[in-house]
């Protein structure tokens, strides 16, 4: 949460509090419309192929390693 507070008040210009309270809201809507559109658990660690933890792994690092795997999954 730390990091994606700090993402989202450097990229939009939000407090520290109306950052956590956006990041919230949205992760809450998300929820819900998965829940309700497909039965689902976003939570879910086996709904995703591919979890990168962008806090500790830079972004550029993180588009070569998605790259890669993408690569891998579909050529």
């Amino acid at each position: 949460m730390e990091v994606r507070v700090a993402r989202v008040v450097e990229h939009k210009g939000l407090s520290e509090e109306d950052a956590i309270r956006r990041i919230l809201d949205t992760e809450r809507a998300r929820n819900q419309f998965c829940r309700r559109s497909f039965d689902q658990d976003v939570t879910d660690p086996c709904h995703y192929d591919l979890v990168i933890d962008t806090g500790r792994i830079p972004v550029e690092a993180c588009a070569e390693v998605i790259a890669t795997a993408f690569r891998g999954r579909f050529e």
